[in-house]
């Protein structure tokens, strides 16, 4: 996974983790950096002391992300996240920016969620016989909370529905999540 998004000392630190077990990185100025992986929270540390976040350090992300053309993101940035690689998506938290009850943009960013992708090949495996009947694909709506894997096991039904039929399939993908997905 590439993490040239994040400051060195912060890549330098995740590159140290098995990110199989990884879901997220929260990033929040003024507190330490940790992971929330599937076993707990897991925070950031050099040479024994935990990483605080900084102003700069989500100045740098959000830099890097938008190749230092933040307008040019701002139809995400107003809807709360941005794309970084890999379908990694990152939520941002700030001061929302309102004009007739529609937020513009988001400023003074200060905390992010950076949400990591994860093939688990399988996990449609019971889903997809309850849903793939006579030749073709019931309608199906995915719904829970965030971060309970709908992305997750969509993208692995699609890789079934790919191998076991010859259903075509079309993915419209607003916010990035397919990119570079393997498997």
């Amino acid at each position: 996974m590439n993490f040239d998004f994040f400051p060195k000392q912060i890549s330098d630190c995740l590159y140290k983790l098995n990110m199989d077990y990884v879901y997220e990185i929260r990033l929040r100025v003024g507190y330490p950096i940790f992971c929330i992986t599937k076993t707990g929270r897991v925070h950031l540390k050099k040479e024994g002391q935990e990483i605080f976040c900084s102003k700069e350090d989500i100045i740098y992300i959000i830099e890097k992300i938008t190749k230092r053309s933040i307008y040019a993101y701002n139809n995400q940035i107003k809807k709360g996240f941005l794309d970084a690689n890999n379908g990694i998506r990152i939520g941002l938290a700030g001061e929302c920016v309102f004009e007739d009850n529609n937020i513009l943009t988001i400023k003074n960013i200060s905390s992010l969620n950076v949400r990591i992708p994860h093939i688990i090949k399988g996990c449609g495996d019971i889903i997809f016989k309850k849903i793939y009947s006579d030749m073709h694909i019931l309608n199906t709506l995915i719904l829970s909370p965030a971060g309970f894997g709908k992305t997750t096991l969509l993208k692995d039904l699609i890789r079934i529905i790919n191998n076991k039929t010859d259903i075509q399939i079309l993915i419209i993908d607003e916010r990035g999540e397919f990119i570079n997905s393997n498997g």
